[in-house]
């Protein structure tokens, strides 16, 4: 996963490469620093996480870079839309956000969630509008499974603490993989789309697993 001074030296790469192709004024760390006035030293040290990098620095930032301040700092952009809506950012932002698990360690990460341990490493952050647990993750739909439900791409918000609910959308590790589906009950799950291999309903063995309740999905754009 990426860190937000990560984020930061991309952002930076991209502008430089922006303003190249428009035949502007190369961009450099000394004019970017000009910019945002501070020294060239602090801009480099921010960018390889040798110097914290607070919202008001990131929010400089993303305005000299022309990016969105999610391509930043997703946990400050998530802060930014809470107080947006009237939350109190202090008390309710960590209620608001989800971190994101994606990539090759997804299923080993959810493993480690249903055994009660928290993830590390773990940057990412997505705003999830519905009321969720502390132990809430964000995940990204694969396949075409649950199609038109829930198409690939989607992002899902999946409360660990909670139950799936009948009829409902939910996640499921079986085997190595994966797997979104619609929970039938009775340790049974299905898939939605038509097109889909027979048989569509199938039974969790012993060794799968639910790993907790969608309490939102949304597309991502």
């Amino acid at each position: 996963m990426k860190t937000d001074y990560e984020r930061l030296a991309s952002a930076f790469r991209k502008e430089q490469i922006r303003r190249e192709e428009r035949g502007e004024t190369p961009l450099t760390q000394v004019g970017l620093a000009k910019e945002i006035n501070l020294t060239q030293t602090a801009v480099s040290k921010m960018m390889t996480g040798a110097m914290d990098l607070p919202m008001p620095r990131v929010l400089e930032f993303a305005e000299a870079l022309n990016c969105p301040v999610s391509d930043i700092s997703p946990s400050v952009a998530n802060q930014l839309q809470a107080a947006a809506e009237g939350l109190s950012v202090a008390s309710k932002i960590a209620y608001k956000t989800a971190k994101k698990i994606t990539g090759k360690d997804v299923v080993d990460i959810l493993k480690l969630i249903l055994k009660g341990k928290k993830p590390k490493n773990v940057e990412d952050f997505e705003h999830c509008g519905a009321d969720h647990g502390p132990n809430t993750y964000c995940l990204v739909v694969q396949g075409d499974a649950m199609s038109p439900i829930l198409p690939p791409g989607t992002l899902v918000f999946v409360d660990t603490d909670e139950k799936p609910e009948v009829g409902k959308p939910c996640v499921i590790l079986k085997g190595k993989k994966v797997v979104f589906a619609t929970w039938k009950g009775d340790d049974y799950a299905g898939f939605e789309n038509d097109e889909y291999p027979t048989p569509r309903v199938f039974a969790l063995s012993k060794n799968d697993a639910v790993v907790g309740k969608i309490v939102e999905a949304r597309h991502s754009f």
